[in-house]
């Protein structure tokens, strides 16, 4: 961990001379050099060379690679300070609610009274070395998502790109060696996710993982910081392989099923364009046409040509219910659009939208 504060060599030779009650004169006069580099050396102004740090062996006892050493920890730490205090200009970019998720994560124990060292973690993060080169990744992460400025709650681009890059690193199948993207198999296995998502129960998420898998899609869940306000994103590595990433937000089967089928689409629909994004608030982020697309692909798959209309004239918990089961439609699901669709007052029917267990990767 960092001080703030950086240590001059000097300090220790200083000590030394008051110890041997020696001059700075009579100092140069034995190392062979000049009273202004023994000055500079006790200020911090001049660094200790290898010839330099000889020298002091062969007149202090104490060995060079102690002089080289405390030589080297000095400039690192002046130039840590330096940066820190660079950094420190640019703190309003973490939110108090970033700040606190990048803590409960470990991968600060920075706050605001410490500005540089918390947008300095933040930068290690995100895998930047400067909030130049930041400024310029956020640029290009957010240029093709038309729907970010449309959405009623914008997201914050310090958050999401610190959640992005989480995910980036978590461990998921594609380090292990898993299946090549196969599309025709994804589209071919549409039936059985539904399926499996028609019934909510402690094993539906990691089922429905597996059987990506087997695709060459990744799915996996990263927590979120507080009031980040998406439910996922699909992005694509290197390699060309879809990642479906998700927040696991509000933990109910109406949602967490549909944002899974609405990337699905997106996978399907958009191909690899970079990152798509599914907000909490949909009717504004269905202005975007690929999100249109992405909410027609993710009704049909799972409500079938006839969508809603099965669900007209449904009030009561136990009438949809009835109906979705012998339809094989996932209740939660049916609420959830019911809701939206103004079907339904949002205070009714809600003991239908289970809660789901995610399995969170971070």
């Amino acid at each position: 961990m960092g001080t703030n504060y950086a240590v001059a060599p000097g300090m220790y030779l200083q000590e030394w001379l008051d110890d041997e009650q020696m001059t700075q004169q009579a100092l140069a006069d034995r190392l062979g050099i000049s009273r202004k580099t023994v000055n500079g050396i006790l200020k911090g102004t001049q660094p200790i060379s290898q010839d330099t740090a000889i020298k002091l062996e062969r007149v202090t006892s104490i060995p060079r690679d102690s002089w080289i050493r405390f030589e080297a920890k000095f400039r690192e730490d002046l130039a840590r300070l330096e940066d820190e205090l660079k950094m420190a200009s640019s703190a309003d970019i973490i939110t108090p609610s970033l700040g606190k998720f990048l803590r409960d994560k470990g991968l600060t124990t920075a706050t605001k009274r410490n500005p540089g060292k918390l947008v300095s973690d933040f930068l290690n993060v995100v895998g930047y070395g400067s909030m130049d080169a930041y400024a310029k990744g956020v640029d290009c992460v957010f240029s093709s998502i038309a729907t970010l400025k449309e959405a009623g709650k914008p997201v914050d681009p310090a958050s999401m790109m610190a959640w992005i890059s989480l995910g980036e690193s978590a461990e998921t199948p594609t380090t292990n060696g898993a299946k090549a993207y196969n599309e025709v198999s994804l589209r071919a296995s549409l039936s059985s996710l539904r399926q499996r998502a028609a019934t909510t129960d402690d094993m539906t998420l990691t089922d429905i993982t597996h059987q990506l898998e087997q695709c060459g899609v990744t799915l996996q869940f990263i927590s979120e910081p507080d009031q980040f306000p998406l439910h996922g994103i699909t992005r694509w590595t290197k390699d060309g392989r879809p990642v479906i990433q998700m927040t696991g937000r509000r933990k109910k089967d109406g949602f967490i099923i549909w944002t899974l089928f609405h990337e699905i689409g997106h996978i399907l629909n958009d191909g690899n364009v970079g990152i798509t994004l599914s907000y909490i608030d949909e009717k504004q982020s269905s202005k975007s046409e690929s999100e249109k697309r992405a909410n027609a692909f993710a009704r049909e798959v799972l409500m079938g040509p006839e969508g809603l209309s099965p669900y007209h004239d449904c009030k009561t918990s136990t009438k949809i219910q009835r109906i979705a089961q012998d339809r094989g439609d996932c209740p939660g699901v049916v609420v959830n659009l019911m809701h939206r669709k103004r079907m339904l007052d949002y205070s009714w029917c809600n003991d239908l939208l289970k809660d789901m267990t995610i399995p969170f990767k971070i």
